[in-house]
């Protein structure tokens, strides 16, 4: 795991990013996909017809999860 969520009272929570500064490398077609920052960063699951998965993917600031410890990203990406 690359990107754990951190406490925030009883439940984890994942971290911002300064949009400013972030950078993002790659592609999830590729399993290369870098980002920086501590956001969630969720792959989309939308393919083609032809079965070819999507690099779209959403990022989000401050994902609240049930609990604290646990993968922000789905899947797992590289953080630089």
């Amino acid at each position: 795991m690359a990107n754990l969520s951190t406490a925030a009272g009883d439940n984890g929570v994942a971290g911002t990013y300064d949009p400013a500064t972030r950078t993002a490398t790659g592609a999830y077609s590729t399993s290369n996909l870098s980002v920086s920052g501590t956001h969630a960063v969720r792959q989309s699951v939308v393919q083609t017809a032809a079965g070819v998965a999507s690099d779209v993917y959403s990022e989000t600031q401050n994902m609240r999860f049930a609990y604290s410890g646990g993968e922000s990203d789905a899947p797992a990406i590289t953080r630089t």
